[in-house]
């Protein structure tokens, strides 16, 4: 189980920082120390567990969601309709 976490958190390291590197400024670095990492993303990240068919039963994630503000008026262009 130890195992197939930390590939699931490098998965999720390599995705972010290769994310962060193109919007450095939006990105802040949050440290998980009961862990052992830190890890670079939009927003400060939620932890829950998720149920898997195991010996061990479960998998702790790690998820940053960033929700885009809606857009007030959309326009459809005369092209499309």
């Amino acid at each position: 189980m130890h195992r197939l976490t930390l590939i699931v958190v490098q998965a999720l390291l390599i995705a972010a920082s290769a994310t962060a590197n193109a919007t450095d400024s939006l990105w802040k670095e949050y440290s998980i120390p009961e862990y052992g990492f830190r890890v670079a993303l939009p927003t400060k990240p939620q932890s829950r567990v998720v149920p898997l068919p195991s010996r061990e039963g479960k998998l702790r994630v790690f998820e940053s969601i960033e929700t885009a503000a809606a857009p007030k008026r959309l326009k459809v262009p005369s092209s499309i309709i």
